[in-house]
């Protein structure tokens, strides 16, 4: 168990009004608006991970690395679609904490709707026109 990282999370929990429920294995879930879960991890007691498994399957990301630090990379596992993300513990306070989880939830809202507005748009039929040269 790792004490800035329990600190961290604590404050982070605080700021949602919520409790931080002791963990065996160090791994916490955020619910967001009962669309889908973040789960916190500590790795190697060095690096904060966030993960998410979503009930859908996006297409690949044409952008592995992200425009910003830290990265979210969006990959499949078990034919779902899954986006993680990771960064140091040491140097990471609760104002850049939040700033990463806000990012991280945008991102994901963001390819959630871009895969709904994709599959809206698979039904509509829009003209083309073809030409013939002979």
């Amino acid at each position: 168990m790792n004490k800035q990282y329990q600190q961290l999370l604590r404050e982070l929990f605080s700021q949602f009004e919520m409790d931080l429920q002791p963990s065996e294995d160090d791994i916490y879930a955020i619910d967001v608006d009962n669309k889908f879960q973040i789960m916190v991890g500590l790795h190697e007691d060095l690096w904060i991970q966030l993960f998410c498994q979503l009930d859908i399957l996006l297409p690949p990301s044409k952008n592995l690395f992200g425009q910003t630090w830290p990265a979210h990379i969006q990959g499949q596992l078990d034919d779902k679609s899954i986006i993680w993300s990771q960064q140091p513990l040491e140097g990471l306070g609760l104002q850049d904490m939040q700033a990463w989880l806000k990012r991280f939830i945008d991102e994901i809202e963001h390819s959630l709707n871009v895969n709904s507005q994709e599959k809206d748009n698979t039904y509509i039929a829009s003209p083309t026109s073809i030409g013939f040269r002979v």
